[in-house]
């Protein structure tokens, strides 16, 4: 049987705009993981691990992720590199010596050549420009990212800007991307930090791009600058230690972004009936509004709590239990209401004291959900906690021997309830 191919020289990344390729299986094991670095497994599935003597199906490696496809007509979850072997996981088994064909999913290995390959354009013209030495980066699935050695305060706008478009300047001089590639089993091979451990004796590869730079890489890569299309770089985040991570995307991303972005300003071009380039006006004076608004708001929620609390004590003359529940409120209603109620708590929390009850609850908006409060005689609160207690998914518990919080998940079943509430305490004896 023919010798499998080895990590570095196989057929994705000698060919990488292959698409299918005819291959025999060199070895089929059932497996002990799920890996997850392609897509989930589907559940409660044997899962096989494939090697076969080539592949255009990448295993992750270098930061760039796994290339998904199909062995026949069966899916590929994920491969991986393990030691010099392209491991290949699937829910089939196949025959040892049977000759397959692979499918790859090359919308997916395209958007990865262009991202990885922008990566080594991006960091040569960063470390060219101001010798800014790339120290990790993400290809990430909406952007990726280059980590640098600075903090945002020394990255000026100039910098990104001028970096930008050099970028887009190499992009349309076509430079030419091409692989130089050394055996490792060579003793007169130097061994870049960069290789992991367990890669012996492989094929080691250097990605250049038409002498402008020269990195050592197991990836997947374009044929010319020009396959990139364009560059745009993105948002900045600080990453500590005097480092930042700068989001990029290349070619197919930023048209894919400038559809989604374009597609977001027709509804909100409805939703404010204003055109994008009078977006920021207009949401700022939204904006003004709902301050002023929810200020008014506040202000009025306040006045209500208080005639609230005035009307519920006076009908405490007369009633045993009383409930106060408003809807469309500030929050602090209740904080509010109360302050408002704190004389009338003190002088009917006593043992002696005539048995009275008040229910408080109140919610902004048309929240369904919101806290309830319970104040008034040690033996009668706990009453009407019972009483109320399987209304509105009530849940609380008491704060002291008069008082009892807690919230409900109902609040229009509870407030049903709260609206006839005295006529269940209408004898006003604790028997």
């Amino acid at each position: 049987m023919t010798e499998p191919k080895r990590v570095g020289e196989l057929k994705c990344q000698l060919q990488p705009y292959l698409k299918q390729l005819k291959t025999s299986v060199i070895s089929c094991v059932r497996s002990n993981e799920k890996v997850s670095l392609g897509k989930p497994f589907p559940a409660d599935t044997d899962v096989y691990e494939i090697e076969l003597e080539d592949t255009i199906l990448f295993p992750e490696g270098g930061g760039q992720p796994c290339d998904l496809g199909f062995i026949n007509e069966s899916p590929v979850y994920a491969v991986v590199r393990k030691g010099l072997k392209c491991i290949h996981y699937t829910i089939s088994s196949f025959d040892i010596g049977s000759v397959v064909n692979i499918k790859i999913d090359f919308k997916r290995r395209w958007d990865h050549m262009q991202q990885h390959s922008g990566q080594h354009l991006l960091s040569a013209v960063f470390e060219k420009l101001y010798d800014l030495e790339t120290t990790s980066w993400l290809l990430g699935d909406l952007k990726c990212y280059i980590e640098l050695p600075i903090s945002s305060k020394k990255l000026s706008k100039d910098m990104v800007q001028n970096a930008e478009k050099e970028c887009n300047r190499l992009i349309r001089e076509a430079l030419s991307f091409a692989v130089e590639s050394f055996d490792l089993s060579d003793p007169t091979v130097a061994r870049p930090s960069s290789i992991p451990d367990n890669y012996t004796d492989g094929i080691l590869r250097y990605v250049c791009i038409d002498g402008y730079d020269r990195n050592p890489c197991c990836g997947t890569h374009v044929e010319k600058t020009s396959h990139l299309q364009a560059v745009k770089l993105l948002n900045i985040e600080n990453n500590g230690n005097n480092s930042l991570r700068l989001f990029f995307n290349f070619g197919d991303r930023i048209v894919a972004q400038l559809q989604a972005s374009f597609d977001r300003d027709l509804e909100i071009n409805t939703l404010l009936s204003t055109r994008p380039e009078e977006f920021l006006s207009k949401i700022t004076l939204l904006k003004q509004q709902s301050r002023d608004a929810t200020k008014q708001l506040k202000k009025l929620s306040g006045e209500l709590a208080q005639l609230s609390v005035q009307q519920a004590i006076s009908d405490l003359e007369k009633e045993t239990v009383v409930a106060i529940f408003k809807t469309g409120v500030d929050p602090d209603f209740i904080k509010i209401a109360q302050i408002a109620l704190k004389p009338w708590i003190a002088k009917h929390s006593k043992e002696d004291a005539e048995p009275r009850a008040l229910i408080l609850s109140a919610c902004a908006g048309s929240e369904s959900s919101g806290p309830v409060v319970v104040f008034g005689h040690p033996q009668l609160v706990p009453k009407v906690v019972e009483h109320i207690s399987g209304t509105g998914s009530l849940k609380g518990a008491m704060a002291g021997d008069s008082k009892w919080q807690g919230k409900s998940s109902a609040l229009p079943a509870l407030y049903k309830k709260l609206a006839s509430i005295s006529l269940a305490f209408n004898d006003t004896t604790l028997s």
